[in-house]
């Protein structure tokens, strides 16, 4: 499915990054539980293209999930395809004020995720979606940046009405499980 080769050497910080990473649901309600709070979303870019790998109209879209610090939690590049999705989520992605997941949830939106890869790259081949190179808004140099592809087909189209490749800040899982003081020994002494 990808590169777990580079995963964190510390196991629960690794079993935390392959949750994240493997979870066909709404990845944005496992972020939000991390990070013990609401996600607001940060649009980078957002605009009409016609890509050459699909016929049609697409919105490009690149945005960051933040946490009310302000911490980038994690780089979004999206395709939304708006002849297979539900009208009223995309004129509610439009608006730019809630993460993906949160609209589907608050509109009720039926949908089926596939993830199609996922893993860790290092910081120097980070693309979007063309396969273009990026930077993720927390470039490291010698970072390995745990990302995951996936689609988004929503009940009733035949095809997919989103394509998204996620990037996840490689720092977001131990800041948070230091901030909460998490000591994982004891679960380490039951094996």
């Amino acid at each position: 499915m990808g590169d777990f080769d580079h995963m964190p050497c510390d196991s629960a910080y690794a079993l935390v990054y392959e949750l994240i990473m493997a979870t066909d649901g709404r990845t944005t309600d496992l972020l939000e539980t991390i990070v013990r709070g609401s996600l607001t979303p940060k649009v980078i870019r957002q605009e009409v293209i016609h890509p050459s790998m699909a016929p049609g109209e697409m919105i490009y879209r690149e945005s960051v999930l933040l946490d009310s610090l302000g911490n980038a939690i994690s780089h979004n590049f999206v395709f939304l395809k708006p002849e297979s999705m539900p009208a009223d989520l995309l004129d509610e992605l439009l608006l730019d004020k809630e993460p993906i997941g949160k609209i589907m949830k608050r509109l009720n939106v039926f949908s089926r995720r596939t993830v199609k890869a996922a893993g860790w790259r290092p910081a120097d081949l980070i693309t979007n979606l063309e396969g273009k190179p990026a930077e993720t808004i927390f470039f490291s140099p010698n970072a390995m940046i745990p990302y995951k592809t996936y689609s988004v087909q929503f009940s009733g189209c035949e095809d997919s009405g989103m394509e998204l490749l996620e990037y996840f800040n490689p720092s977001l899982v131990e800041h948070y499980l230091r901030a909460r003081d998490v000591s994982w020994t004891g679960l380490e002494r039951v094996r």
